[in-house]
């Protein structure tokens, strides 16, 4: 009887143990299984050998922050993720080559020694409008007179008219005007640094020169206390309503410019110059870049055909003051600029609270109010 009690003692441990272990296992399992759930800051490795990757992240923390790996500053246009000063500056490494394209009237050049201090340039080329002299130009840089038509968006697209696209390369171009005084940026924002903008345009392909901040100019029937975040992004079929009555430019610095007459056009709203210039945004959200400065790598540019180029060119050459430039600088982000996946989208669309419905320069922009307490929020995100 002894050794019968002893035997079934025996087999009591050997279960006991048994289940121990398959609780340890399963435990483990379903740890891994929702650590691969929750975890879309990272792409995670199988670990049975397979070089595959886990599924692309299906969410987003947040869109306005450093922490998000895959979202963090995509509502300010900045690099997708943490903020490294030290990587910023040493992003030239990214690119075989970086060109420099300059839309000339009539400013001194010196400026550029400065914002390109630090990093080699393998070309610079101006493009000069105005019948002025170009003084302060880099050595070496190619200079291009052409007619005085279409303002820096034709000469953007002259330049790319003239690459040669049956060429690929790891080559980045920065889209410049001929000035920089923050006194001629006619929004609430500032302009980024070449570090700043090579390090966006390594990690997305494109970069805006001109990161907006909120601002307190609220359209009609809005508080005056509420203070707005500007987005990155744009409802692209909001965006496409946009037109232009007439303009007006502001004091261009402490230089006169003889201003010509604005010209409209019967290709209006910018949906039919789209449609006319044979541009598809995606359906939902663009890019959208205001200032005329932006960097673009070859891959970008040539993500479009030739012809969209072409065409662009010839539009913009039809006069100087035309809304057809208004069209072309709200239209390049879309142009230039990568399709966002879904998740982002849906994080994007579920952090605004406005889609600004004002016929003016913001029209379909995404935006977010953040009443009157702006110190509650970071409003200066990424490079």
């Amino acid at each position: 009887m002894s050794q019968l009690k002893h035997r079934f003692f025996l087999i009591l441990i050997f279960v006991a143990f048994t289940l121990t272990i398959m609780t340890h296992l399963n435990s483990s399992i379903y740890s891994r299984e929702n650590l691969y759930a929750t975890a879309p800051k990272a792409l995670l490795h199988e670990e049975e050998g397979s070089t595959s990757t886990i599924p692309p992240p299906t969410n987003c923390t947040c869109v306005n922050c450093y922490e998000d790996t895959h979202c963090g500053g995509l509502w300010t246009g900045t690099a997708i993720g943490d903020r490294n000063d030290n990587h910023i500056n040493e992003q030239e490494r990214n690119f075989d080559k970086i060109s420099i394209v300059v839309a000339h009237c009539n400013r001194d050049l010196s400026w550029l020694s400065n914002f390109t201090h630090g990093v080699h340039i393998h070309s610079t080329t101006i493009i000069s409008k105005c019948q002025a002299e170009v003084e302060g130009a880099p050595q070496n840089s190619t200079i291009i007179r052409l007619e005085n038509a279409g303002r820096c968006d034709h000469s953007y697209a002259y330049y790319i008219t003239q690459m040669d696209h049956n060429v690929t390369g790891n080559e980045v171009v920065i889209f410049l005007k001929d000035i920089r005084d923050p006194a001629n940026l006619h929004l609430k924002g500032y302009y980024r640094s070449l570090q700043s903008m090579l390090y966006i345009a390594a990690k997305t392909g494109f970069a805006c020169g001109v990161k907006l901040r909120g601002n307190g100019y609220p359209p009609p029937r809005r508080k005056l206390s509420e203070y707005i975040l500007h987005s990155a992004y744009a409802d692209s079929r909001k965006l496409s309503e946009f037109r232009m009555g007439r303009y007006t430019r502001l004091q261009y610095g402490s230089v006169s410019v003889k201003q010509a007459n604005f010209k409209n056009s019967k290709v209006t709203p910018m949906k039919k110059w789209l449609e006319a210039m044979s541009i598809d945004f995606p359906s939902n959200v663009t890019a959208l870049c205001f200032g005329g400065t932006f960097a673009a790598t070859r891959r970008n540019i040539q993500r479009q055909p030739l012809r969209v180029y072409q065409a662009i060119e010839q539009s913009l050459s039809r006069g100087d003051s035309i809304i057809e430039n208004h069209f072309a600088e709200r239209a390049w982000g879309g142009i230039l600029s990568e399709p966002l996946p879904n998740f982002q989208i849906e994080a994007l669309l579920a952090y605004k609270t406005i889609v600004s419905n004002n016929q003016g320069a913001f029209i379909g922009q995404l935006q977010r109010s953040v009443g009157n307490n702006k110190t509650k929020f970071d409003l200066d995100i990424g490079p």
